[in-house]
């Protein structure tokens, strides 16, 4: 599966100088991390962060004796930079579970100014913009996770609802009157027989799976890009 965490960033000396700043901190066997860029163009970078990383573990055998074991991985997350008219968006594909190495090396490579939050995706308004630009795709709703279901005026519930027809169009219509959070939805693309799935979440992450995953990539992406239009 390829997952793409989307943040926002600050980028106080723009996409250029940003570039050269990737490009003069190369990962090297004798460092703890490092970039390596891959391409750039006008309103684009793509790079890759690699981090080595440490980790130690003590093993005792049946005799008592305790001997240390000290092993070393390599964690590489590809990573592009994109100008959205002005507003700069990171996407993270396969990150690691935490994108804090990543984030800190960025802001001491830029300095003053740099700043990144997690973009926060409307699943609603997603859907919207795929019936919209991409209907003949026919990449549909098959399921939406969504809670805040209000019960009665003393307890909720979240709810699951798969469709065959489209779940978020089937959640309004089924509680039309209710204020419910959607929180992810999965998106069901069949190609000759083969079923390609992105599944987006409200935190800002993105899952997709399937021989159409580069398909399916170009179209969350520009959706991220339509936000900022």
């Amino acid at each position: 599966m390829l997952k793409i965490k989307f943040l926002r960033i600050n980028l106080p000396d723009g996409l250029e100088k940003t570039y050269r700043h990737l490009a003069d901190a190369p990962f090297s066997r004798d460092g703890q991390d490092g970039f390596e860029v891959t391409s750039f163009s006008k309103n684009h970078i793509e790079a890759k962060f690699i981090e080595k990383i440490i980790t130690k573990e003590q093993i005792t055998d049946p005799f008592g004796n305790v001997q240390e074991i000290i092993a070393t991985r390599y964690g590489t997350t590809e990573l592009t930079v994109s100008n959205f008219s002005g507003i700069y968006v990171l996407a993270l594909r396969n990150p690691s579970r935490s994108v804090n190495a990543l984030v800190k090396r960025f802001s001491a490579l830029v300095g003053n100014g740099f700043f990144a939050a997690s973009i926060v995706l409307d699943v609603e308004r997603f859907g919207q913009y795929v019936k919209l630009h991409y209907n003949e795709q026919a990449l549909v709703a098959t399921k939406v996770f969504a809670s805040n279901l209000t019960l009665d005026n003393h307890s909720t519930a979240n709810i699951e609802l798969l469709s065959s027809s489209n779940a978020l169009s089937d959640l309004k219509h089924h509680f039309p009157s209710q204020d419910i959070l959607i929180e992810r939805a999965r998106f069901s693309l069949t190609d000759h027989g083969r079923k390609s799935q992105l599944e987006i979440k409200a935190s800002g992450v993105v899952g997709i799976t399937g021989v159409k995953s580069k398909v399916l990539e170009e179209i969350i992406t520009s959706f991220v890009s339509d936000l900022y239009k």
